[in-house]
C-alpha cells in the first residue's frame, strides 16, 4: 500500500515501524461490514447509501471479524513500546485500542488519551457519537491511564451532564437547522428531529462529507499539533525509542497523511499499523 503499513496477517518484524508516531485504522466494524456484503453483492449506489442513512449504525460497535483482527495483532503490538495512544471517541476506535492493547505488558502504564480532533470525517450515521456519558464510563473502567481532557474541553459539562454532546457536535459543526437552538436547550431538543435533520443532510450530500473541507483541514492541523505536545512529553532512548499510536478512522488518516492531495491513493485497510512521515518539528499553530 506504500505507506509503511504492517496489517494483521503476516506481521512483519518490529523494524518495519520506523516512525516514532504510528497510525491504525480501526479494526471492522458493523458498517464496514455491512459495505462489504453489499460490495460482495454488486449493489448499486442506492444501497450504500441507504446503509449510510441508517440509524442503527450510529456509532457502530466492532464486527466479530473486526475483533479478531485486533487479537490476530496482539502479538505485534506488545512488542511495540508504545507510552502514549490517542484514540477517537468513536467506540469502535476506542474498542478497537482496549483490544489491541489489553494484553500489551506495559498496559498498566499507557496513556490513552481520548481526541475528539481525530474522529471520523462525517458522511454517514457511523460518524455521530450516541451517548458519550455512558460511552466514556464504560471505557474509564477498562484503562487503568484514560484521560477524557480534551473532549470535556470540547463541550461545557452541561453538555456532558445532560448526554448531549453529541447534538452540540452536530450543532456547532455541521447542520444549520441547528444552529437556532442556544446550548441550554440541548437537553430538551428530540432526538428524533436531530437524527431527521442529519438524514436529510447525508441523502444531500452522499457520497461527498457533510463536513466542509476547511473543517477537515483545521482539526487535522489541530491535532498534529496535539500530537507534537505530547511528542515533547516521550523520555529520549537510543535503544528502543518510545512510540505514540493514534487509532483514528479511514476518511480522517486519509486526510491526515495527505494521502488524497498528494495523489497516492486513499485506501486505508482495517487494523494496519502505519509509519507517519510527517515532521512535526515543522507543525506550527497558526490557526
Amino acid at each position: 500500500m506504500g505507506m509503511g503499513g504492517v496489517g494483521e496477517k503476516g506481521c512483519k518484524p518490529n523494524s518495519a515501524l520506523t516512525s516514532q508516531v504510528l497510525l491504525i485504522r480501526h479494526a471492522q466494524s458493523l458498517y464496514n461490514e455491512k459495505s462489504l456484503q453489499l460490495k460482495a453483492q454488486d449493489s448499486g449506489s442506492e444501497e450504500y447509501k441507504l446503509n449510510a442513512m441508517d440509524v442503527s449504525m450510529r456509532d457502530c460497535n466492532l464486527s466479530e471479524a473486526g475483533l479478531t483482527q485486533t487479537k490476530n495483532l496482539q502479538e505485534q503490538i506488545n512488542l511495540l513500546n508504545i507510552r502514549i495512544v490517542l484514540v477517537s471517541p468513536l467506540k469502535r476506535a476506542l474498542s478497537t485500542a482496549y483490544h489491541l492493547f489489553c494484553e500489551h505488558p506495559n498496559f498498566e502504564n499507557i496513556q490513552f488519551i481520548v481526541v475528539p480532533e481525530i474522529r471520523e470525517i462525517f458522511r454517514s450515521f457511523g460518524s455521530v457519537p450516541g451517548n458519550t456519558k455512558k460511552v466514556l464510563k464504560k471505557f474509564k473502567g477498562k484503562f487503568p491511564c484514560f484521560d477524557t481532557s480534551h473532549l470535556e474541553e470540547e463541550c461545557s459539562d452541561t453538555t456532558m451532564d445532560n448526554e448531549k454532546y453529541s447534538c452540540k457536535y452536530l450543532k456547532d459543526k455541521f447542520l444549520p437547522e441547528l444552529r437556532a437552538f442556544e446550548d441550554e436547550d440541548l437537553s430538551t431538543m428530540d432526538e428524533d428531529e436531530i437524527l431527521n435533520s442529519v438524514k436529510k443532510k447525508i441523502l444531500e450530500k452522499y457520497p461527498d462529507a457533510i463536513e466542509a473541507a476547511e473543517e477537515v483541514d483545521n482539526r487535522v492541523h489541530t491535532a498534529k499539533l496535539i500530537v507534537k505536545k505530547y511528542l515533547a512529553t516521550l523520555p529520549k532512548s537510543d535503544s528502543d525509542p518510545p512510540k505514540m499510536m493514534i487509532v483514528s478512522h479511514h476518511h480522517f488518516i486519509v486526510e491526515y497523511l495527505g494521502l488524497k492531495k498528494s495523489r497516492q491513493g486513499g485506501t486505508v485497510p482495517n487494523c494496519t499499523i502505519i509509519n507517519d512521515p510527517t515532521d512535526y518539528f515543522e507543525i506550527i499553530d497558526d490557526l
